[in-house]
């Protein structure tokens, strides 16, 4: 993971999205997510979203693709960093907001108990290249590192298909089948990792032999 900038709502956000969807919480104060199914108004600002982050995924860093023959919501979707059962007036924050890989975000589903993208530190993930594992680092506080654990382990982001992904990238820089501009555009995390552990120079023909 790496932290992700908190960008301004777009201009339009608060009548499209925050009004409508406050007035229909003036009617269902509570409502489930059966409720909210029909309400979703954050829907009206995904490609605002997305075209601001690049198509990144904020928890995974890996970019999700778009088609114009599917839905807006066939790779990439936005999170309630609160859930909106719990916090109903988030479902139509703007800061409540993450871009997130639709895997992601049903693996995420109703748990807090994870790091908050918008404002963990750079320092505080890293992967194993030999492994493609991410693992907190030393620089991350002690307090924070079981809530790191626990972030891996509920968003799966060490379980297929994403290390699979993370593998097959790694594979191909290792073996000149990707150059480095591409991964930073489409992979940052994992370019971060290749320039901070000086992959090219150090590591590059040790992994040739473990990922092919």
């Amino acid at each position: 993971m790496i932290r992700v900038p908190q960008f301004p709502a777009p201009a339009n956000f608060d009548a499209r999205v925050k009004t409508p969807g406050n007035g229909f919480l003036a009617i269902f104060p509570n409502p489930t997510n059966r409720d909210f199914r029909n309400k979703n108004y954050w829907g009206r600002v995904h490609q605002e979203m997305y075209d601001l982050y690049d198509g990144i995924c904020s928890y995974c860093a890996s970019w999700m693709p778009r088609a114009t023959h599917q839905p807006l919501t066939t790779h990439s979707t936005i999170d309630h960093f609160i859930p909106r059962t719990q916090w109903p007036r988030g479902a139509y924050e703007w800061s409540n907001y993450r871009m997130a890989r639709r895997d992601i975000n049903e693996n995420k589903s109703e748990n807090l108990d994870i790091v908050d993208p918008f404002h963990i530190q750079n320092d505080w993930f890293e992967i194993d290249f030999m492994t493609c594992r991410i693992k907190a680092t030393t620089a991350a506080h002690e307090i924070v590192r079981p809530r790191i654990a626990r972030t891996l382990q509920i968003l799966r982001l060490n379980e297929y298909p994403i290390i699979d992904q993370r593998v097959g990238i790694i594979g191909d820089f290792v073996h000149d089948r990707v150059d480095l501009p591409t991964i930073q555009r489409l992979f940052p995390f994992i370019a971060r990792e290749i320039v901070r552990q000086n992959v090219e120079q150090t590591l590059k023909p040790a992994l040739r032999s473990v990922h092919p």
